[in-house]
């Protein structure tokens, strides 16, 4: 007896479309879907990402280090005894940075970078570092 390889891969590829189950039902999300992390206090929407235990965690830019850009972090020299003062960059790298080149050295960024900042509501928008180094929108 031959078996269709096929027609056994239509039905399991039929039967996983028309499933409703989810590992977060109370979510009808799966772990790793997005998600939308909703703070009403301060009239404020994030993107995040379902975890195993079924919340929706907010996701930093560069996930593999756990940090956003711009953020602080230690650059690790091999010429150096230990870690160095950095700051996370576009490209998600720890860049090694010396504070005082930087154009707004209270932004930790420089002119053009991004940057976050409170509106008057007190909602978080995404902004620009500015020639007077406030952040903008």
């Amino acid at each position: 007896m031959k078996f269709n390889y096929t027609l056994l891969v239509l039905i399991l590829i039929l039967a996983a479309c028309g499933s409703t189950d989810f590992d977060c039902p109370e979510l009808e999300l799966n772990v790793g879907d997005s998600c939308e992390l909703i703070f009403e206090d301060r009239d404020t929407i994030l993107m995040g990402v379902v975890s195993p235990e079924c919340l929706c965690s907010r996701v930093a830019d560069c996930p593999d280090l756990g940090l956003d850009v711009g953020a602080r972090c230690e650059f690790i020299s091999p010429d150096a005894d230990g870690p160095l003062p950095g700051l996370v960059n576009r490209d998600c790298e720890c860049q090694l940075v010396d504070i005082a080149d930087l154009d707004c050295p209270d932004r930790r960024g420089n002119i053009g970078d991004p940057c976050r900042y409170q509106n008057d509501a007190g909602t978080w928008l995404e902004g620009e570092i500015k020639e007077d180094c406030s952040c903008q929108g």
